[in-house]
């Protein structure tokens, strides 16, 4: 071989060898580039995770709070019921002291009393 041939194929031999290097670096820089997506896809699967628990969490506090909106209603509609209820025994009280006066009015109104409690009741 001629010295100008090999000095050809010495260039051929050293731009593929450069060429398989370059190919190397690219493929070991698509490696970490493909390793930091799959570190980012793992973190924002938690983030996920993370906003799925808020989000429970959050569905639940609206109920609570729903819940105790309601409580002052629940609330007035129980010391109704409690007075009611003590109205009933006061009269049923009065209906046994009063001697047998009034006694058919006593039982009237200890009958509307108790109607009202059975209503609210339900």
């Amino acid at each position: 071989m001629t010295v100008k041939k090999q000095l050809t194929q010495d260039r051929l031999n050293l731009c593929i060898i450069l060429g398989l290097i370059f190919v190397l670096v690219i493929l070991f820089s698509m490696n970490q580039k493909v390793r930091g997506l799959a570190r980012e896809i793992d973190s924002l699967s938690q983030v996920h995770a993370a906003i799925m628990a808020l989000d429970t969490r959050h569905a639940h506090l609206d109920k609570r709070v729903a819940a105790l909106q309601t409580l002052p209603e629940e609330t007035k509609a129980m010391v109704i019921k409690n007075q009611v209820q003590a109205m009933v025994h006061s009269t049923a009280y009065m209906e046994q002291q009063g001697n047998g006066q009034h006694l058919e009015e006593f039982r009237i109104i200890q009958g509307l009393l108790e109607k009202i409690n059975t209503e609210m009741h339900n």
